[in-house]
């Protein structure tokens, strides 16, 4: 099938105040296990494209894509519902389907709008591809655990998906569908800087943070070897530079931390690490700090 997969733009929200724009992770990761499993997938970055909703309108038009898939937080959840009802608009047959922190945190809330068809709640990969298998097949969906749909009027709510719990089985994210060169990094001493998600979850609770009802407390991490392999990958493909660790505890396991450092120094790779989400200090020691420093880390 033909799907397109949208991050709207900020812009149109917060204003003209100048910002990075930072590579949509998630909607990478989705990308990619959907285009493993013979999808035809085009994203359309509209923050990085510069676009409005006549240019969006246009690709639609353009493509006729069977799908649309909308990923949003809290600040750009109304832009999804207007970029789901401008698909419908172009061809009404077509499946829109948010995802995201919001459509997470809110799904009963996300599915109410007209345009919105289908709602996909927390981690992504495996219930997109269950999916889309069923909407191709024209299967009941009420197969596909983790989501939320209409069905005659009525919100039918489906069980919850379990996480997935090796990691390694993920495919790296889709950069090659993505303008990578546009994406900044302010915060980045190299010009090649990218970023990566080495793990899933946090034990803590801290009470202003949401990844617990996105990923629970369950920490879920790559192998080393897995993660030096994207690393390795980045470097080679893209000339990385630096990379930027995303994760939410990276430091959770020490003894994997000390894995990875060696992985790296035996593949002999000399690139630069920093860690923008920060690092909880009690999951810290002396040890670990000077592991980080000695694999490149600088921040």
């Amino acid at each position: 099938m033909k799907i397109i997969l949208v991050n709207p733009r900020q812009a149109e929200v917060y204003g003209g105040l100048p910002s990075s724009i930072q590579l949509p992770l998630g909607l990478a990761y989705i990308a990619a296990t959907a285009e493993q499993e013979g999808n035809e997938i085009l994203v359309i970055d509209m923050e990085t494209e510069g676009w409005g909703n006549k240019e969006f309108v246009n690709r639609i038009e353009e493509l006729k894509p069977n799908i649309i898939g909308v990923t949003c937080t809290t600040p750009l959840f109304y832009k999804a519902v207007e970029l789901c009802s401008l698909a419908k608009k172009v061809k009404p047959s077509i499946f829109t389907i948010l995802g995201g922190i919001h459509p997470t945190i809110f799904p009963e809330e996300s599915i109410k709008p007209t345009s919105v068809d289908i709602v996909v709640k927390g981690e992504g990969e495996k219930t997109f591809v269950k999916l889309l298998k069923c909407i191709e097949t024209e299967d009941d969906l009420l197969k596909v655990k983790g989501i939320i749909y209409k069905k005659n009027g009525q919100i039918i709510i489906t069980p919850e998906r379990e996480l997935i719990p090796n990691l390694d089985e993920i495919p790296f994210p889709a950069r090659h569908l993505f303008k990578t060169q546009k994406y900044t990094y302010p915060d980045s001493l190299s010009k090649n800087t990218f970023p990566i998600i080495t793990s899933r979850g946090c034990p803590g609770r801290c009470t202003f943070c949401n990844t617990q009802n996105i990923f629970g407390h369950w920490f879920r991490a790559r192998s080393p070897r897995n993660v030096v392999d994207e690393i390795e990958f980045l470097i080679k493909r893209n000339r990385a530079q630096e990379i930027h660790i995303w994760d939410d505890n990276f430091t959770t396991n020490k003894s994997r931390v000390f894995e990875i450092r060696d992985e790296i120094k035996k593949r002999n790779i000399k690139i630069k690490f920093a860690f923008p989400n920060g690092l909880r200090a009690d999951f810290l020691n002396e040890q670990i700090l000077d592991c980080l420093k000695d694999m490149g880390t600088y921040s």
